[in-house]
């Protein structure tokens, strides 16, 4: 969205100065006049690239300070700082501006200080702070009204239509450009009209209407083929490029972006070529090639510190995020996330906020960390909606858009006769009925679209409350499940309707099998004994891996004899178990300890597992691969 800045300042200063012939380098300057001259021609010349303009301005501004010319030293550092913004270069661009507010108070020139707020304009959009944009936007608009050239005119409006498509005010860009459009009608200068073209497309692109936007861009590619301008043809490039991407076509946003960087590479703009990079990256993770979008992405991302790019950093750490998350190194997705969160409180859009917040939770949920998932987006429901609200309304500020475009074309085409008039009239009221009808539409689908969406929600609570009470290895109860049933059966225990045994589980040797035939194995094991539960134990009982290998077990109404039994069957199935990578010669064997509920001794049934736990470690101390019930002489 923020690339065209970097044609509008360079057709800024064109426009500004005008057109004289460039003098030699070895030209004398015998008053300030032929000095900024110089200025005027070098802003209007097509031929060099904003590097090698910034090259010259520094050596004219030198001379200008050498001969005291101080107007036109001023003038020269404009144009330097102007230059800065369509590099984006903004740190170094706001460096520059601000001392310049002070030097411009010694001169009377309107023009000045309008392009010196254009400047600001734009460097605080860049920087996020959208206080400042509003207050000089309102300054603009009303300083324009003095102004007499079309040139300047123009410029103003595109400055502030650029401020509003920055934040999604499509409308109002749409009106400003226009204004613009009109004004560059009056000169001669078909550079300007190509790029409000350039503009519009971009504008047409947001709003989803990309047949609209390539034909925009098409007529601006043959102005700037026509006009020999490199730099503008990349920045064209560029758009086309976005907008293959914004369509989902994402081999043909590489194309595009190739070509776009082969130019940039040729006029030594690096800028461009970073520009280029960070989206062929986001091409590539929409791909799902990982690894080169984290390449491009790598590659450019200093560079936009130094530029003080807000959403081009922000945008870079969660897409990095998100490819390191598609690789399953989730511990670097993390921090790359981290990495953003500085520029969240700046972002204007809502989308860019959610991007950060379901990255965050697709994170814990690759991690098996489901609750944390669920938490993310639970705390952040009202965000998520709000965003889908407003991608609403910009569907129907877009049919507003689209509808108040085709009137205009309509109004400004008509002949001044009665029945015209009349034809329009009737005309008129039906295409805003139409308009009404569609917006009723709008809003019973999205009636609809929120309900589906809160029930998705309630599903997704219900969900993730149950992926919550499962281990996440073996599929089975996990520790806080299995201490639920067992805070159920214990109530019932102390109101005396069941007969309550707690069993602790143990593996017996477990390390030497994990030494011995590896980790893998040994989580097959695990996976393997919760089936044998699920098969063995009755629908009344419960079980849940209580920690590592061991396990827990609550038997409900059961007489104590069988349960010894029970502990025979489970070891007989597990053996039955073809478990990959252990040999089937192998014997597993575990320990259980066994205690029953009795109110005389357990007030909780912390103090049941307690006494469970001491069972089975007399089962260890015995020679293992037993069930040991608890008394107080053992």
């Amino acid at each position: 969205m923020h690339f065209l800045r970097r044609s509008f300042y360079l057709a800024l200063a064109i426009a500004v100065f005008g057109g004289f012939e460039v003098k030699g380098q070895d030209a004398k300057y015998n008053t300030p006049d032929d000095l900024i001259s110089e200025l005027r021609a070098l802003a209007e010349d097509t031929t060099q690239t904003p590097i090698e303009k910034r090259s010259s301005v520094a050596q004219l501004k030198a001379k200008s300070i050498t001969k005291n010319w101080e107007y036109a030293e001023l003038l020269a550092s404009i144009l330097d700082v102007e230059l800065e913004v369509s590099l984006d270069n903004t740190n170094e661009a706001n460096r520059k501006l601000k001392p310049l507010y002070e030097a411009a108070k010694s001169f009377e020139d309107p023009e000045v200080h309008l392009r010196l707020d254009m400047s600001q304009i734009r460097i605080d959009a860049a920087l996020g702070n959208f206080k400042s944009v509003k207050v000089l936007r309102q300054k603009l608009l009303e300083d324009v009204i003095e102004i007499t050239k079309p040139s300047i005119k123009g410029d103003v409006f595109v400055a502030v239509a650029e401020s509003q498509y920055m934040i999604a005010e499509y409308a109002d860009a749409i009106k400003n450009y226009r204004f613009a459009y009109q004004a560059y009608a009056e000169t001669n200068n078909d550079s300007d009209k190509a790029f409000v073209k350039l503009a519009l497309g971009n504008v047409n692109t947001d709003i989803g209407n990309p047949t609209k936007a390539m034909a925009y861009f098409s007529e601006a590619l043959k102005a700037t083929n026509a006009a020999g301008d490199q730099f503008l043809k990349s920045v064209v490039l560029y758009n086309i490029g976005n907008t293959h991407f914004q369509q989902g076509e994402y081999e043909l946003t590489i194309h595009s972006l190739s070509l776009a960087k082969s130019i940039s590479k040729k006029i030594n703009d690096e800028i461009g070529i970073a520009w280029a990079v960070k989206r062929q990256a986001d091409a590539h993770k929409e791909l799902g090639q990982w690894q080169f979008a984290i390449d491009g992405y790598n590659q450019v991302v200093d560079l936009f510190a130094e530029t003080g790019s807000l959403l081009n950093q922000f945008d870079i750490h969660v897409g990095l995020a998100a490819s390191y998350l598609g690789q399953g190194k989730f511990d670097k997705a993390l921090e790359s996330l981290r990495k953003s969160e500085p520029f969240l409180d700046k972002l204007q859009e809502a989308s860019d906020r959610d991007e950060y917040f379901l990255t965050l939770a697709d994170i814990h949920a690759a991690k098996g960390e489901f609750k944390l998932a669920f938490e993310v987006i639970s705390n952040n429901y009202d965000n998520l909606k709000n965003a889908f609200y407003l991608d609403r309304q910009r569907d129907i500020e877009k049919y507003r858009i689209q509808f108040d475009s085709e009137l205009t074309d309509e109004q400004n085409q008509m002949l001044l006769s009665e029945n015209q008039l009349k034809n329009l009239e009737i005309q008129t009221k039906q295409e805003q009925t139409k308009t009404l009808l569609l917006i009723s539409i709008l809003v019973l689908m999205l009636l609809l679209v929120v309900g589906f969406l809160l029930f998705k929600q309630v599903k997704n609570r219900d969900l993730f409350k149950a992926l919550a009470l499962k281990d996440y290895l073996t599929g089975s109860p996990n520790r806080r499940a299995v201490l639920d049933s067992l805070s159920l059966k214990f109530e019932q225990a102390e109101q005396g309707s069941t007969e309550l045994i707690v069993g602790l589980i143990d593996f017996d040797n477990f390390k030497q099998l994990n030494d011995k035939y590896g980790h893998a194995a040994g989580d097959k094991a695990l996976q393997a004994f919760s089936d044998t539960c699920n098969q063995v134990l009755r629908k009344q009982d419960s079980f849940g891996r209580y920690g590592g290998e061991e396990w827990l077990i609550v038997f409900d109404d059961i007489e104590f004899g069988k349960v010894f039994d029970v502990f025979e069957r489970l070891r007989h199935f597990l053996n039955e178990h073809e478990i990959e990578g252990v040999p089937s010669t192998h014997q597993f064997t575990f320990s259980m300890g066994l205690a029953k509920y009795d109110a005389a001794l357990d007030d909780n049934m912390e103090s049941l597992i307690k006494r469970a736990d001491q069972s089975l470690y007399l089962a260890k101390s015995e020679g293992r691969d037993r069930a040991v019930e608890w008394s107080e002489q053992a």
